[in-house]
């Protein structure tokens, strides 16, 4: 799967050699962001969703769509995360609001509560828990990088010491790990562990560089980035 700007979404079966488009924003009469949010439920490789303004699922691998949410907004969705723990949770990331589902993205509630008014830059959650969330968030507000929720957003804790001034880009949860998180900054990456204790600066000479995705290769137990 790969998508262009404002989520015009392709699709090879051939290793990349030639793409088909599944969805884009003028085929379900919606608008995207420039970044549009699509991810593969972790449970179900054949359940795909999309943000737009609205939240879409295809459960055929993208051979049809069908909108499932009813958000009644003009703002494009930032982020979508489908919990590995329980499919059936769903949070979105709209500007500065974070919204929860827990009926596959039928209905959805705002978990926004006492977070700062800063633009959501990452939702992840717990691989075994979906009530456990961690959010970052940009922009140069000193300790308003990162929060968790212990509790599907019910109430939110502040995880930024540690982190510098500057905005948080990424987050990236390590499976297997008791809490061990990443997160990609304005100048690198820094580790948290367990939840405690403050973030520290990850990779021995790294450059200074935005770094705006994290993924593990976990055959190979590599982090690997994206500046």
């Amino acid at each position: 799967y790969a998508a262009i700007q404002y989520g015009s979404i392709r699709k090879s079966t051939n290793g990349g050699n030639n793409f088909s488009m599944i969805i884009n924003p003028d085929q379900v009469n919606d608008t995207g962001g420039w970044v549009t949010p699509y991810v593969l439920d972790p449970n179900n490789s054949n359940h795909i969703y999309v943000g737009y303004t609205e939240l879409y699922r295809s459960t055929n691998s993208g051979n049809s769509f069908t909108q499932i949410s009813n958000l009644n907004s003009s703002s494009t969705l930032r982020i979508v995360e489908v919990c590995k723990a329980n499919s059936s949770v769903i949070y979105l990331g709209r500007g500065q609001n974070i919204l929860r589902s827990s009926n596959g993205g039928i209905s959805f509630s705002s978990v926004t509560g006492n977070l700062p008014n800063k633009t959501i830059t990452s939702i992840i959650t717990d691989p075994l828990d979906e009530d456990r969330v961690w959010v970052s968030f940009s922009g140069y507000t000193n300790n308003q990088k990162v929060y968790f929720s212990s509790n599907g957003g019910s109430s939110w804790s502040n995880l930024s010491t540690g982190l510098p001034n500057l905005p948080a880009n990424c987050l990236l949860y390590r499976d297997g790990s008791v809490d061990e998180i990443y997160c990609g900054t304005d100048v690198g990456v820094y580790s948290l562990t367990g939840n405690s204790g403050s973030w520290a600066s990850f990779g021995t000479g790294l450059p200074n560089v935005v770094v705006d995705e994290l993924e593990i290769t976990y055959i190979v137990d590599k982090l690997r980035i994206a500046t």
